[in-house]
């Protein structure tokens, strides 16, 4: 237990320089910031007790299990924004993180678009064809991860509504993506009724294609927020003849899987489809349904401020249910959140840790409901705005993977055991569940107790444990998500940039204490306002979560500094701060900096980054342009100079050469230059000779999604 503690100090060490020197500290002794842990021989506490405030009191019983804790039903996400489904990298490059996490189950919609996957056309002779290829990127890397898909079928292709090939142009403008979002063939016509005997040879394709490869039983919802007229312009006997022809193409193409619908947008929607389809059921029990799907956001005004609804409206489905004599289907929330707003900008709930307290209540009363199968989060991905790192979006990660307070959230449940403890509850709010408990142990013993306080008001936590193992030293660790705890938005406002993974959204122990137990632990400590914490005891054998190895992450010192460029496209999406945006893929409203067009290639373009002070950069990343247009490839990496020089300077102006290359692009994905390490406040990329756009001869350009300069380690 000694060598963790001086692995944990030495991993924060650097973090300390790192927050002196973006609040203009100069000595540790400046710095306040409690994010930093600690290892301690005390009980973990978090402030001085106010004998004045309310208090919780938490007792449980670490040999008394009251079920099983099933996280199957809680973590699970949806891709809510639109965007991240199009880019052909950007929704992949989450999912690591997602795993970290505990996903379980991703609900992936827009099956069908031609603005999305494009998986349904014509060929010459006006016979459907079909071309999982874009959706199978997406999918089959879930599957690697033991994620399990959860698919909407939605919404209607162009090749349904005409004999002819359907989707448009992918470019605009100067021959170049502008986002990457090809239109549909008149709007509104993904939300139209499609010809639906066509429509079941999409469907038999679709499920069979992966009930070929072996992937059999998965979920199929059919079509999302049908009662919406932009997403469904039909009437509710079309919904349901849609839905009978739709689960039976499903059953048809793969007898175990599971079908349902209809994903109305709200339990109590005035224009719900659940009642129409619960009664066709009722009449005809023949019609497949395996399960039935709502939406519910907690916030009926989209402000984004609080009360919210942190119920499920689960009732009047049940209800509905067994009014219709279909008391034992499954219940699936396939998208939630506590506000469907996108744009609060930095800070807004949904960026805040407010988000995590406000979620662990809803979660917690999840678990009250034994047919609710699954709740999925809307979104697991920022995507609405993907041009800013933060602008009040609804995703566990930011635009690109930076981890939000309820991400934590979501991580701390994931670390708790399978068995559900008995836990005794009272104290101010716990009837609410705005102040509670849940409590779990795991195979190896470890007990973890999961503590909320979803009120502007500190709380005093009383826990107790009984029934522990009295044998050995234990292990007792804290980690908590708060204002200065477990956010990356926190360091964002703040101004710390470049970093890969920022202090305070790592999700480390904030103290750890090294005890023996009895039968019994006590415990009492404060909880602050709108905060979650999770309090770990881990036999002496047992490895406690969140230990990492004391490496320090590379810092790009690029991000958010001021760029100078030879020329500039007049185009939507391109401009050269987005070259230092730290977005490192091209996306919708950002495709990072392009030069003007040239007829030519050998013209001299430059982009170049003042890093506002000295360093030692020991290498510069070049990520070439990766809009969704490079999913049809060829082309990846278009735009990529062929020749080019990467120059260093201490003064203005004074350029060194430090690496010279002829020959190299086109290039795909992140290019990494290794550099003499040297003191750099400037930084340049020249090209001699421009990269082409593919399939477009006489089209020349220096482009690129994303400019890195990494600072040299210590």
């Amino acid at each position: 237990m000694c060598d963790k503690k001086r692995i944990l100090s030495a991993r924060w060490c650097w973090l300390v320089l790192l927050l002196l020197a973006a609040c203009g500290g100069g000595t540790p002794g400046a710095v306040t910031r409690s994010a930093l842990p600690t290892a301690t021989g005390a009980p973990p506490q978090a402030g001085t007790l106010a004998p004045a405030e309310p208090r919780l009191v938490v007792a449980v019983n670490a040999r008394q299990e009251s079920g099983r804790l099933d996280k199957d039903r809680l973590l699970n996400g949806t891709v809510g924004a639109a965007a991240p489904l199009v880019h052909g990298e950007w929704l992949q490059g989450a999912y690591p993180a997602l795993a970290e996490a505990g996903i379980r189950r991703v609900r992936l919609d827009h099956l069908t678009d031609d603005a999305y996957y494009r998986v349904v056309s014509r060929d010459k002779a006006g016979q459907l064809v079909f071309d999982f290829s874009r959706l199978d990127a997406v999918v089959l890397p879930l599957f690697a991860l033991d994620i399990q898909p959860f698919f909407c079928l939605s919404y209607t292709p162009g090749a349904l509504l005409t004999a002819s090939a359907s989707a448009s142009d992918l470019s605009s403008g100067p021959g170049l993506p502008v986002s990457g979002e090809p239109q549909p063939v008149e709007a509104g016509a993904h939300a139209r009724v499609p010809d639906l005997e066509e429509w079941q040879q999409v469907v038999r394709a679709l499920v069979g294609h992966y009930a070929q490869a072996g992937h059999t039983g998965l979920y199929w919802e059919v079509w999302n927020e049908p009662d919406l007229a932009q997403n469904f312009s039909g009437d509710a006997r079309q919904y349901v003849e849609m839905y009978v022809k739709t689960a039976q193409a499903v059953k048809q193409a793969d007898p175990s899987a599971r079908v349902g619908g209809p994903a109305d947008s709200g339990p109590a929607s005035p224009t719900a489809q659940l009642a129409p389809l619960l009664a066709a059921v009722h009449l005809d029990p023949s019609i497949p349904l395996d399960f039935v799907s709502y939406h519910k956001y907690g916030d009926s005004n989209g402000d984004g401020q609080p009360p919210f609804d942190l119920e499920w409206g689960y009732d009047i489905v049940d209800f509905a249910l067994k009014r219709s004599q279909l008391a034992e289907r499954e219940v699936f929330v396939s998208a939630w959140s506590l506000t469907p707003l996108v744009d609060g900008g930095p800070g807004a709930l949904s960026d805040s840790h407010r988000a995590a307290s406000e979620a662990a209540v809803m979660l917690y009363n999840a678990l009250k409901y034994p047919n609710l199968k699954g709740v999925f989060y809307n979104s697991l991905i920022d995507g609405a705005n993907p041009a800013q790192v933060l602008n009040g979006d609804m995703g566990l990660l930011t635009v690109n993977y930076h981890r939000k307070a309820i991400y934590q959230l979501f991580q701390m449940i994931s670390w708790m055991g399978d068995a559900r403890l008995m836990a005794e509850v009272s104290g101010a709010g716990s009837q609410r569940a705005a102040r509670y408990a849940l409590a779990a142990r795991a195979a190896d013993g470890q007990v973890a107790v999961l503590a909320w306080n979803n009120t502007p008001e500190a709380v005093i936590l009383d826990l107790a444990v009984n029934g522990l193992a009295a044998t050995g030293n234990w292990q007792v660790a804290r980690y908590q998500i708060d204002a200065q705890h477990a956010g990356y938005p926190a360091d964002f406002v703040a101004g710390l940039r470049g970093l890969t993974l920022s202090p305070a959204e790592l999700l480390a122990p904030l103290n750890v204490t090294v005890l023996p137990v009895t039968a019994r632990y006590e415990l009492a400590t404060r909880l602050p306002p709108e905060s979650v914490a999770l309090f770990v005891l881990a036999p002496p054998e047992s490895e406690l979560p969140g230990w990492v190895a004391p490496t320090r992450p590379a810092r790009n010192v690029a991000a958010g500094q001021a760029v100078s460029v030879s020329s500039t496209l007049d185009a939507p999406g391109w401009n050269p701060a987005a070259a230092v945006d730290e977005i490192t893929l091209s996306l919708p409203g950002a495709l990072g900096w392009s030069s003007e067009r040239s007829a030519q290639a050998e013209v001299l373009q430059w982009i170049a980054v003042d890093l506002g002070q000295p360093y030692r950069v020991q290498q510069v990343v070049l990520t070439p342009r990766s809009d969704e247009g490079r999913w049809q490839g060829p082309g990846l990496g278009d735009g990529f100079p062929v020749d080019f020089r990467i120059q260093g300077a201490l003064l203005p102006n004074q350029w060194s050469d430090l690496e010279v290359y002829t020959g190299y692009g086109p290039a795909g994905g992140p290019q990494s230059f290794t550099l003499s390490a040297g003191p750099y406040q400037y930084l340049r990329v020249m090209a001699t000779r421009l990269g082409q756009i593919a399939g477009r001869p006489g089209e020349f350009y220096f482009q690129l999604a994303e400019m890195q300069v990494i600072e040299a380690a210590e």
